[in-house]
């Protein structure tokens, strides 16, 4: 039997235990983690963050096409030391646009406009490309 990864681990803590093991983790490495987790965990979890980080994580899993899956058991290795691992390197599709586009979304419906406006600023052809494509 393969061993659970130490991100579908975190689909097992609530969203707010999950935001409070991420918080202090590089956006970056929480934008990966968000790209696998399930969209309403991953909406739930980058709510409990602040504006800023919230901000810098979703524009970086909105410009995240792959990875590498050297990295992906990297990660669970560093996160299985915090709450388990991965084989077989090979470049995963991770799409991301969609599920950083969704979030967006959930910010604009809830007038979180700090967020929104954080993207429209850093990156205005970003910002326009996720509101057109509804």
């Amino acid at each position: 039997m393969d061993k659970i990864s130490s991100i579908e681990k975190l689909e097992t803590f609530s969203s707010k235990e999950c935001s409070l093991i991420l918080m202090n983790e590089h956006p970056q490495t929480i934008a990966l983690i968000l790209a696998f987790l399930k969209e309403e965990k991953s909406i739930e979890i980058i709510n409990f963050f602040s504006t800023r980080l919230s901000t810098d994580v979703l524009l970086r899993l909105s410009t995240m096409d792959e990875v590498n899956s050297f990295w992906l058991e990297k990660l669970n290795i560093g996160l299985e030391k915090t709450l388990e691992g991965r084989k077989d390197y090979r470049n995963i599709s991770v799409n991301s646009f969609l599920r950083a586009k969704k979030i967006f979304n959930n910010f604009l419906i809830n007038k979180n406009e700090d967020v929104t406006e954080g993207i429209k600023e850093y990156d205005p052809d970003l910002y326009q490309t996720m509101l057109e494509n509804e």
